[in-house]
Formats: structure tokens, sequence, C-alpha cells
């Protein structure tokens, strides 16, 4: 290029535009930290339940709620994967809400709840025609009611002067279900 011409660039890579729209979504939705869930509780349309907690925010395991006595669980992963699954949401479309003929109640709700305050609700729902429910709506909320008492927030082996580690300010996560509401609200997934 001489001093007078117009400046021009060199780009050099393959730009790939895939024909599929699916294909140029962020699959993963908001991923909500495994150490902030304490407890997931998953009711289906029919009356069934399953709740998994934990009581403080360092502890490695969930527990199973209402677990009759002699009953055994026989994996400790299913259960900690039932809390690990609604913390890290993925999807294959989205949709408008007007674009998808959906059954008029949820098969299932699934609600996640945070030592900090966090609640995210999970509503799936099959379409209006049958089949799986593989729809579903979010939204989330902040609740102060669900801010854990220092004490449970506290980690095995934290010292008693030691300041808890993560737990945000109500502001901020107040600010954060605020802002994924809005993102996540308005859309069905699948």
């Amino acid at each position: 290029r001489k001093a007078a011409d117009r400046q021009s660039w060199l780009v050099a890579g393959h730009l790939v535009v895939d024909a599929a729209p699916q294909h140029w979504l962020e699959h993963r939705l908001p991923t909500i930290d495994q150490k902030r869930i304490r407890k997931v509780t998953v009711e289906r349309a029919g009356g069934g339940r399953v709740r998994v907690y934990r009581d403080a925010r360092g502890a490695k395991d969930f527990t199973l709620a209402d677990k009759p006595r002699k009953a055994a669980l026989k994996s400790q992963f299913t259960l900690n994967d039932v809390a690990q699954t609604m913390g890290r949401l993925t999807l294959s479309d989205v949709h408008r809400p007007q674009d998808v003929a959906l059954a008029a109640k949820p098969a299932f709700t699934a609600t996640l709840e945070t030592f900090d305050g966090l609640r995210l609700t999970l509503d799936a729902f099959a379409a209006k025609s049958g089949g799986d429910a593989k729809y579903v709506t979010l939204a989330a909320a902040y609740d102060p009611a669900l801010v854990a008492a220092p004490a449970a927030q506290k980690g095995p082996g934290d010292k008693k002067d030691q300041p808890v580690k993560g737990p945000a300010a109500a502001a901020d996560v107040a600010k954060e279900a605020k802002q994924l509401d809005a993102r996540l609200r308005p859309w069905v997934y699948e």
C-alpha cells in the first residue's frame, strides 16, 4: 500500500456460518455455582416429590429429604447430580412462547434455592400434542427468607473469626436474580 492509498486489512481465518439457527445459540444457560446450592425440589404434576438439601454451605454431599428410615441410597453421586444438573442447564433450542403450543400444566416443577437467597424455578411442559416434557420455562427471584444464618454458611474447617467466603451481599443477589429473570422468563427452552 502506498502512503496516499486508503488503508486495507489482510484477514486470515475461516468463517463458518451454520445454516441451522439453533447452532448459533449459546447452549449453556446461567450456571449456579455448586457451592451456593442449598436445596433442589422436584415436584411431579401427579403428586410425587423429591427434595435434596445441604445444611451447610461447605457440605460436600446432599441429603435426600423424607427418606424412609430403612431405605439406603444406591449412589450418593446420583443424589448430588440432581442439584448439579439444576445448576448447569443447557438448551438445544429456544422459542417465543407464542410459537410453541404447550400443555396447560407443567409435567413437573423443579426449584433450586441457594444459601444467599436466589431461587430458580423451572417448569417442564410437554407439547400440547403430547410427547415428553422437553420444553421448559425459567424464572428467577430473590427471597431474603432463603438467606442462611452465618453458622450454616460456614463449611467444615472454617475458623470462627474468619469471614464467610462466597455469600454475596443481598443487593448483589437481588440484582443477579432480576437480571436472570429478565433474560430467562421471556423464552421457552427446549
